[in-house]
């Protein structure tokens, strides 16, 4: 039976990313390796996913970009009009049709479930709230979860996570706000799906033996660069190889773009014009990417693939974290292989902190081989029967708490020369720190925007108001027009009727000599008075007739 089930990840954009298609291309071989799927892509770029993985892609919702408040509201809107089927548009409307033809749902791995990355967090929202409303089975792989999250995010999170067959998370700061944030949610702690991603063949031009070196290209200024230059030199006069740059994103055909790792990276060799052992790669699909990784002798990386490729082959790792986000996920990846202490803070590079770091990783390198490959084995039947329990959960299946026992992790193995604790920790409290005062600015934005929504309803319930009385102030006006011309009208009826009595008195003074009115002119008179009393102003004036002939009788009889 062939089974229908909508996947989203990070995937075919203009800049390829390496991490984001190895997690997505992982999980396309694992389901199609079980069952006979179905799939449909939710991606920024369908063709480019459609002829890469040969799958039908719908396009993503389009969330706002920006980070704040102000603009989650519009997000919040736009999320509640697409679950309302109000939203027309031709992308939500395709996600609607998507979710109503799919058997299940699968949020692929990443660490996008962030409030710094509001439009991405957005997109699976929507999508986990489509899939609960139409009662299909969702599950999450491969997530870290946060830090940082808005009052707003972090409620639909709840529901998400509570509303999904189980939530897999690559980190244990992750697992833990997860169960923060929804208790009953169903959570697996496991290693990162692309750390079983097949390798390619590496490329031609590579040398037999070689260190890896990757960064992030994106904020990379001139000191920074300089930073990065004498850190590789220091890799090869350490080891005597070659060091290889290996971009994590970039473009796969065509001229590079500023701020991508590849752009980077060809930078960085611009300072060593005539350096024979500095080897700048393009960036390369993941498979590729995997190859050249797991063959190095050792790696150091601010990414954080880079090192889940490398350990899933037993290659020594030390972690480079340029914040308090980067430090989380690669403290995860080590941990499964016990060496979540191999890392310091960006800023320890050029401090000598680093360096010796790097100098007793290449000293214990074969020690640290050994215990890396430990429960090697082990890490491969659970990631088989993690796959296993997804596609189970998509056809829906309910998990029980034998299957999300914990993962086969490594006793730790630390490092003797650097008391990476101590710079981690520093570190870690500036992070922090960093992180309340935006929370508080989010929290202080969130408070202007009650306010401003306060304000823009008493302007509009003004507004409505004045609208109002505009309104009955011109129906008054109208009224007090019709009630002049009515007042004229009888004004004329009574000169008419005064002037028809005159006469009749004349006539009655004269005797019955004297001939009748014309009957024409009584029943004319008979029909203006009539006329008169039907007058909406007659009617109004009838309490003050009846007040002013009370008075007159009560006059006459005390005369009498």
């Amino acid at each position: 039976m062939t089974r229908a089930f909508l996947l989203i990840g990070d995937i075919g954009d203009d800049v390829y990313h390496v991490g984001d298609e190895a997690m997505f291309e992982t999980a396309l071989a694992e389901i199609a390796s079980r069952c006979d799927a179905d799939i449909t892509a939710v991606t920024s770029n369908p063709t480019v996913v459609h002829d890469r993985y040969g799958v039908k892609a719908a396009p993503l919702l389009g969330f706002d970009h920006r980070v704040g408040s102000a603009y989650d509201t519009n997000r919040e809107r736009r999320l509640q009009e697409i679950l309302d089927g109000t939203a027309a548009d031709p992308a939500a409307v395709s996600m609607r049709m998507a979710v109503a033809d799919a058997d299940g749902v699968l949020v692929c791995g990443g660490g996008n479930l962030s409030a710094s990355w509001p439009h991405l967090l957005y997109e699976r929202l929507t999508l986990l709230a489509l899939a609960a409303q139409a009662d299909i089975p969702a599950v999450l792989v491969g997530q870290t979860v946060g830090p940082t999250l808005t009052g707003r995010s972090a409620a639909r999170l709840t529901d998400a996570f509570g509303g999904a067959a189980f939530v897999g998370v690559r980190d244990i700061p992750s697992a833990q706000l997860v169960r923060q944030l929804s208790p009953e949610a169903r959570v697996l702690h496991h290693e990162d799906d692309a750390a079983q991603l097949p390798s390619a063949a590496r490329p031609h031009e590579l040398p037999d033996r070689y260190v890896a070196f990757t960064v992030h290209g994106n904020g990379a200024d001139d000191r920074v660069v300089e930073r990065y230059v004498d850190f590789v030199g220091h890799l090869h006069a350490t080891t005597g190889l070659p060091v290889v740059l290996v971009p994590h994103t970039g473009v796969l055909v065509g001229p590079g773009v500023p701020g991508t790792d590849a752009d980077l990276m060809a930078t960085m060799a611009k300072h060593h014009p005539e350096a024979a052992w500095l080897h700048p790669l393009p960036v390369h699909t993941s498979t590729v990417s995997a190859a050249v990784l797991r063959h190095a002798e050792a790696v150091v990386s601010a990414r954080f693939h880079p090192i889940v490729f490398a350990l899933s082959s037993g290659v020594p790792c030390m972690g480079l974290a340029s914040g308090h986000y980067t430090d989380i996920k690669l403290s995860g990846a080590l941990a499964h292989h016990g060496m979540a202490d191999w890392r310091l803070p960006m800023q320890s590079l050029g401090t000598g902190a680093a360096e010796a770091l790097f100098d007793e990783l290449w000293q214990r390198r074969e020690e640290l081989r050994t215990h890396v490959a430990v429960r090697d084995s082990e890490r491969r039947a659970a990631h088989t029967a993690r796959w296993d329990l997804v596609v189970r959960c998509l056809e829906g299946h309910v998990p029980e708490p034998d299957d999300l026992s914990d993962p086969p992790m490594v006793a730790a193995l630390s490092p003797d020369t650097v008391n990476t604790d101590a710079a981690l920790t520093w570190s870690e409290q500036m992070q922090r720190t960093i992180q309340e005062y935006e929370l508080r600015a989010d929290r202080s934005e969130e408070y202007a925007l009650s306010l401003r929504d306060a304000l823009d309803q008493e302007i509009d319930a003004r507004a409505h108001d004045r609208r109002e009385a505009e309104h009955a102030q011109a129906l008054l006006h109208a009224e007090l027009a019709a009630a002049r011309d009515e007042l004229a009208q009888a004004n004329w009826s009574a000169a008419a009727a005064r002037e028809l009595a005159g006469r009749l008195r004349v006539a009655l003074d004269r005797g019955p000599a004297v001939a009748p009115p014309p009957t024409s002119d009584a029943a004319a008179l008979q029909r203006e008075l009539d006329a008169m009393r039907n007058t909406k102003l007659f009617r109004w004036t009838a309490p003050a007739r009846r007040l002013y002939g009370r008075i007159r009788t009560s006059g006459s009889r005390r005369r009498s």
